[in-house]
Parts: C-alpha cells; structure tokens; sequence
C-alpha cells in the first residue's frame, strides 16, 4: 500500500491546517488548526472531524500558530489518545496560545449560544500527550511510519514534516514557509528526499521588499509621526511580528535614528511569547542573532520599554506625558485595549 493523503483543512482556503497521511499499518495526521477570518464556518469548526479520531496514531505540528494549532483541545476531547510531536519551541508557544484561544473562544460559544470549542482543563490534557522533537532527528511515529522535521524559518520552532513509510516511501509537508533571510531566524530549509511535496502558497504570487527597504519605511515612518507630535499605535500580531517590531526598534534607537520615544508593549500575550523567545534564541535563532544575543541579552528589550502585563498597567499608559509609542495585539484594534484610547 502506498502512502495516502488526504486535506481537510488548509487546502482550497489560508487557514485550518489538517492533513492525514496514512500507511499501510498507521495513520499520523499533520496539524489541527482552528479557521480564522473569512474562512471561518462555524459548522466545520464547532462539528465532528470527518476522520475517526481514535484511530490516529499521532498528530505532528509544524507551528504554534493558531490556524495549525486551533482545534488540537477539540481533538484530544473527542477521543485521541495519540502523541503529539512538535520542537521544544513549539510547545511552550503552543501552550501559550491555545490557552488564550480557550477563552476567545468561551467568549464566541456564548455569543452563539452553543457550548465551548474547549477549555483550559482540554488544552492541558492534550499538552499531557505532547513528545518534544528536535530537527533533523527521525523518529518513528505511528506503525511503519517515521518523521523527519527540518526548519522553515517562520517562526520559532516551526518546522516541515517529511513522513515515510517502511518501504522508503516519503511524502513531505512544508508546513508555513518564512520569508528568508529573517533578522533572527534560518532560512528555511530545502527537502530533497520526499516522493511528493505539499508546499504551502499564500505568497506564491507575490514578492516581498527586501528587509533593508522594510525597515527603512518602518524607520521613515515612525521618524514622519513622531515629528508629528502625536501617539503612535502599532497593531502587531503577539508571535513574531510582535518580537521583529521590538527588534527593529531596539536597533532604530541604539543607531540614533530615531528619537527616544517611549514604547510601550500592552499585549499580556505577547510579553509572554517574548519571554518565550529568550528562552529559546540560543538554541533557534540564526548564528549572526545567536551572538547578538551572548553580546546584549535579550534581544527584544530596550531603556525606555515598558510592558503592561495587567489591565491596571494598561490603563495608566493614557496617564502618561508626552509622545509614546504603543504596540498591541492586532486584534486590540477592534477588540481590546486600542479601542478604550
């Protein structure tokens, strides 16, 4: 029997990542996101899964973003009992995400009147099956299948899935791909050994300016609204975009290219996955990121930084004199802090 792939989420459609691979004596699914935005439809999120969930094997994770991790709760509720392999990286910001995402959600079941996706006690039960796996190790998952992950530079701990059967047979996933070179992480990297490739393709059609030319509009642009006189609100997502913004702006000031204005980070998520970065940059960042850090420590900190960990602190941030800067999550634009400013 030959390896056999079958999409149930992420293809057709950006969000909702979930694919099984199936062998002859195993089946390992890859993936279990939650879809987001314009994807979502609330019949395919809050319904059974169209798979026999205590059936599979494993679930391998290439990500903690949400639309790769979103319904992992659900799974383990509805009957998986498996393991779940994915980088130390991703465990701890998985962990970190999931249970925010427990009480979104909690607030969207009461709204429509139905019972949660999950809660905090699914999300700890299916963190209780969690396996960390390291890159470029193989390991067999499920019957006759092993796993191979291999870095794709998009985030923290993110990874490709190769699988292959016991006849050598190898199918690879590329999970999401970053947008290589990254101030602090790999390139991703090339999979030449599968039969097949999945290849994620959301920016296929497109090209992005190179990372000089980002960061001087960013610099050019922070330089035009402070000369302005006025507040600056950057919306940014809580993994990764959150961390590049701070690393960028630590760098602005420490180059003398932008005046000294304070910066506030009012994104209790964030703060966490930012402590998550520390705790793992030695280990997954770039070389040239990697020595950066044994130079100056935290990458992601700066003087006139401050973090806002509880509403109390959020609400003082108004209180304070002068220009600042505030990042927040992109999200508090239409549904959180930002909006009470």
């Amino acid at each position: 029997m030959s390896l056999t792939l079958s999409f149930y989420g992420g293809a057709g459609k950006v969000t909702g990542s979930n694919f099984l691979v199936e062998g002859a004596r195993g089946k390992v699914l890859v993936d279990c996101g939650i879809e987001q935005g314009a994807d979502f439809v609330v019949e395919e999120v809050y319904g059974p899964f169209p798979y026999d969930v205590k059936a599979i094997d494993a679930l391998v994770v290439t990500h903690a973003h949400l639309d790769h991790v979103g319904r992992i709760p659900k799974l383990v509720r509805d009957g998986f009992h498996g393991k779940i392999f994915m980088t130390p990286a991703t465990r701890d910001l998985a962990a970190l995400i999931l249970l925010d995402s427990s009480h979104i959600l909690a607030e969207e079941a009461q709204r429509l009147g139905r019972p949660p996706l999950y809660d905090e006690n699914d999300v700890e039960a299916a963190f209780s099956l969690v396996e960390t796996l390291e890159y470029h190790t193989v390991k067999e998952v499920a019957p006759g299948l092993s796993v191979y992950l291999r870095n794709t530079g998009h985030i923290l701990g993110s990874a490709s899935v190769r699988i292959t059967d016991e006849e050598g047979t190898a199918v690879a996933l590329t999970g999401d791909i970053g947008n290589s070179p990254s101030p602090l992480l790999p390139d991703w990297e090339p999979v030449p050994d599968a039969d097949a490739l999945v290849m994620e393709s959301v920016y296929g059609d497109r090209l992005h300016p190179p990372q000089k030319e980002r960061v001087a509009k960013l610099r050019d642009a922070l330089k035009r609204a402070i000369a302005k006189g006025g507040t600056i609100l950057i919306p940014a997502f809580s993994l990764e975009r959150t961390q590049l913004m701070l690393y960028e702006l630590s760098n602005r000031y420490a180059a003398g290219e932008l005046p000294h204005v304070p910066v506030y980070l009012d994104s209790p998520l964030a703060i966490r996955v930012t402590d998550i970065y520390d705790k793992w940059g030695a280990t997954y960042f770039k070389p040239a990121a990697e020595e950066e850090m044994k130079r100056e420590g935290s990458l992601f900190d700066f003087p006139f930084l401050t973090k806002t960990l509880s509403r109390h602190e959020s609400d003082d941030i108004i209180k304070a004199p002068g220009q600042k800067i505030i990042i927040a999550g992109a999200g508090m634009s239409h549904g959180g802090r930002i909006g009470r400013w």
